[in-house]
């Protein structure tokens, strides 16, 4: 009776503890496959927020294109048509409907920056809209007019280019011209000065030869004088013997004769000394005057007109 009890008692306890392990581990694996199908939408939604390489190249040209629209309306013309380069080069497709756009802003820009590429730019894209038009196209002779009005500026800026050259080139030939000249004037002073220096030195030394000449004639008169006086008082004497006071006068007369020759040359020499230095210190004066007078020029260089002193 009492082991009856006893197995009445204990199983309904062992089918009580079966029964919750069973849900104890129902609720595990529940548990478990709800963590599963968490991660798995988690990875889905993942994947999902990440966009495709083209899908960030589309979205990264329409954000250029609307930048370059905001640039345009700014009057950012330069930064605009770069802004469709981007476009371009990211949507490959909007070529053709972008060139006009691009030829106007860096016609645009042209105004702002003055940079004659921007023109070329602005040209290569309208030569190409046309080239891809058909004969009949009606923006054809729009696009026509407009590349005519850049095409109308590229020239001035080539006539100005070329009138700056040859402005250039001729000041380069005045200058040449002028240092040449400069050059055959420094030369001429140069052999001038020569002449000068030899005018007087030849000048000085033929008045000091002529001075000392015509001081020698005085000497020879001198002693021509005495000797004349001194066979004249001889001739006067007696006890003299005969021809001793002829020798005295003729000694005295080839003095004087001496005495008259180097008067002449001496004179002559003076003369001509005297000639030469006054015709040096002329030369010298007006030497002088030449080049105060080329002390102030205008002469023409690269850059325009030039005051030399």
């Amino acid at each position: 009776m009492f082991l009856r009890c006893k197995l009445i008692w204990y199983v309904p306890t062992i089918c009580f503890c079966s029964v919750l392990s069973i849900f104890t581990h129902l609720a595990d694996a529940k548990a478990s496959i709800d963590e599963s199908a968490s991660e798995v939408a988690e990875g889905e939604d993942t994947c999902e927020a990440e966009p495709s390489l083209e899908e960030a190249r589309l979205i990264t040209g329409r954000d250029f294109y609307a930048r370059a629209g905001a640039l345009y309306d700014q009057q950012d013309y330069l930064g605009a048509a770069k802004a469709w380069e981007q476009v371009v080069l990211l949507m490959p497709e909007k070529e053709a409907g972008l060139r006009i756009q691009m030829a106007h802003a860096y016609h645009s820009a042209y105004a702002d920056d003055r940079n004659p590429e921007l023109l070329n730019k602005s040209k290569a894209l309208f030569s190409a809209q046309l080239e891809s038009l058909g004969a009949d196209d009606p923006t054809r002779a729009d696009i026509e007019s407009e590349l005519a009005k850049v095409q109308a500026e590229l020239d001035a800026l080539a006539e100005a280019e070329a009138k700056a050259q040859a402005q250039r080139e001729e000041a380069i030939r005045q200058e040449q011209i002028r240092l040449n000249r400069q050059a055959l004037a420094e030369a001429e002073a140069a052999h001038q000065r020569k002449i000068q220096r030899i005018y007087f030195g030849v000048g000085g030394s033929a008045t000091g030869a002529g001075v000392a000449t015509l001081a020698a004639m005085t000497a020879f008169l001198a002693k021509g004088n005495q000797l004349e006086n001194e066979g004249y008082e001889t001739s006067q004497s007696t006890g003299v013997p005969p021809g001793y006071y002829d020798d005295q006068l003729n000694s005295g007369i080839n003095q004087n004769r001496a005495a008259w020759v180097s008067g002449v040359v001496g004179g002559a020499l003076t003369v001509a000394g005297a000639s030469l230095l006054v015709v040096a210190g002329v030369r010298n004066k007006r030497l002088k005057g030449q080049k105060r007078q080329k002390q102030v020029a205008v002469t023409p260089t690269l850059g325009g007109l030039r005051l030399q002193f």
